[in-house]
């Protein structure tokens, strides 16, 4: 069984502009995103699920830098944006981590 760690992530946010790339201590909130992600002791496949709303394309090459896969999807509706991302990468799992959670764990 294939499963994925999904960061689910756009940089939409209207009340905080770019929440995401705001910067805590010396990393923005999505390279602490990622980094949490990559100790996960199951190593499942990570994947940023973003939108292909052209905002998003930091995050994207946020993604790059630390060698984890993307998918730009649907712009609103992140249950699609999810099915999609699960069809590129043949998952029959995923677990989901907002990114408006910075502290998962």
């Amino acid at each position: 069984m294939k499963v994925g760690v999904l960061i689910s992530a756009r940089n939409k946010s209207k009340r905080l502009k770019g929440k995401l790339l705001l910067k805590v201590s010396k990393l923005s909130i999505i390279e602490y995103l990622i980094l949490r992600a990559k100790n996960l002791k199951d190593r499942a496949e990570i994947i940023l699920s973003t939108s292909s709303d052209r905002r998003d394309l930091k995050l994207v090459k946020i993604a790059k830098k630390y060698s984890i896969k993307f998918f730009k999807g649907h712009k609103e509706d992140k249950l699609k944006r999810y099915y999609q991302t699960a069809l590129k990468f043949n998952l029959d799992g995923m677990v989901i981590i907002d990114g408006d959670d910075p502290l998962f764990f």
